[in-house]
């Protein structure tokens, strides 16, 4: 695969009732990004997961150890625990459905609930690949 640029973009919106009671109001908007250069490997899925799995290994194939995701994004319609980079690894994210994550990881695990779980699994990264994230301004 040649190499390519994937980034992901955040809005954060937060909307302020006026203080007198009026029908205005102010909304606040923080937007953050992550980009990661000189990608050449990638993922992209969407898939259904039984209920009641325990550590399920999620291919992130051709990403991996050697060639790690840098950029991960994850979304779900039901809850789910993320383990990273080990199945029995003690720290884990609970009754997650929205996950972007700009950083290092190897190996993905979930754990589902009682329902049938649909995932949209997106990840990029490679040996080569570089990672950058805008810095919030105060």
């Amino acid at each position: 695969m040649p190499s390519f640029t994937q980034r992901v973009t955040l809005a954060i919106e937060k909307v302020i009732q006026s203080q007198f009671g009026a029908t205005g109001q102010t909304i606040e908007y923080q937007v953050e990004s992550a980009k990661v250069l000189n990608a050449d490997r990638a993922n992209d899925q969407i898939f259904l997961l039984s209920a009641g799995l325990s550590a399920q290994p999620i291919s992130i194939a051709p990403l991996g150890v050697n060639a790690p995701a840098m950029l991960v994004f994850l979304c779900t319609d039901q809850p789910v625990d993320i383990r990273t980079n080990a199945a029995s690894d003690t720290n884990f994210l609970s009754s997650v459905q929205l996950w972007c994550m700009a950083g290092y990881v190897s190996n993905v695990f979930l754990t589902t609930g009682s329902q049938v779980t649909t995932v949209m699994l997106k990840a990029a990264g490679g040996s080569a690949a570089a990672l950058t994230v805008t810095f919030p301004l105060p």
